[in-house]
């Protein structure tokens, strides 16, 4: 961005000397930059955390960390029940909550230095709002942008997730980091249990049928947690070869960790992008610097 453009304090936003769109030779760097502001060391910290995490995370999930232990219990000749439960070979790493805790701090500062930034005179209470209800928003939230332009304050406001989800304004991403922030400063975030996804139960034999009476769908895993019960009954159920299996995720206050992430640091990309420059950034600026997005998307 051209640094004479930053002249005019009252009206345009500022940034360091830098092309916001363009990443570093880092692939984790999300702003070229001989001077970055605050607000993008931030930022550049938390991606680089969260991107490390992720992949963390994506091998756990690879690793078959919960296999099923099935036991075989013989009713009658006609009826056969199998119970399964999760044997515990490795457990999600101690100090996640504790690295989760810093990419949210990061995440959740750069928008605070975004907005401390801009303004042309700036208080302990400056800082970038967020609400889920407008009433709330004019009446606490406008007085933490007091000395800031007004197209900055048009674009905070246009970020806020009652604008942004109106439907849902609590699965709004930056209100996730908001409340994941608040949380981690009295408790370590609950992360990172992790889940049962989706049971499965396969069986090959001709003339029995098989019911599954309970099922752990996205319940917390542990060594020993209950994942299925299924009976298979008829005239070959002694014959039967039932095989549970299950596939896990890892979660974060119940949300899908890595999903979860992508989300949060593409907003906060996002919203730190339009306060410096007044500009949505181009996809190609994100995907530049947070390679997990392209195989997170749908998950």
């Amino acid at each position: 961005m051209d640094s004479d453009r930053r002249a005019p304090r009252s009206t345009a936003p500022r940034a360091g000397v830098h092309d916001l769109g363009v990443a570093s030779a880092s692939p984790f760097i999300v702003f070229a930059a001989l001077t970055k502001s605050s607000a993008q060391q931030k930022l550049d910290r938390g991606i680089e955390q969260a991107s490390g995490l992720y992949e963390q995370v994506k091998a756990f999930e690879s690793a078959r960390a919960y296999v099923p232990d099935t036991t075989r219990r013989r009713r009658s000749p006609e009826e056969v029940v199998y119970v399964s439960r999760a044997i515990e070979r490795e457990r999600p790493p101690d100090e996640w909550p504790l690295i989760l805790g810093e990419i949210v701090h990061n995440l959740r500062s750069s928008l605070d230095h975004v907005i401390y930034a801009q303004a042309s005179r700036s208080s302990r209470g400056t800082q970038f709002p967020v609400f889920l209800d407008p009433g709330k928003f004019q009446v606490k939230g406008m007085p933490r942008l007091r000395n800031v332009p007004s197209n900055v304050k048009t674009t905070v406001e246009s970020l806020q997730p009652f604008n942004v989800t109106p439907n849902a304004p609590e699965r709004d991403w930056l209100w996730v980091l908001h409340d994941l922030w608040n949380t981690d400063k009295h408790r370590n975030l609950t992360t990172v249990a992790t889940s049962v996804q989706v049971p499965l139960v396969s069986y090959v034999h001709p003339n029995t049928t098989t019911l599954v009476t309970e099922w752990a769908d996205r319940k917390p895993l542990h060594d020993g947690t209950h994942v299925v019960t299924a009976t298979v009954s008829g005239p070959g159920a002694e014959d039967a070869a039932l095989d549970p299996h299950f596939t896990y995720q890892v979660t974060v206050e119940g949300l899908p960790l890595r999903g979860s992430l992508s989300k949060i640091v593409r907003a906060t990309f996002d919203a730190v992008h339009r306060c410096e420059t007044g500009v949505a950034p181009p996809d190609e600026s994100f995907f530049k610097v947070w390679s997990p997005f392209q195989t997170a998307m749908g998950k």
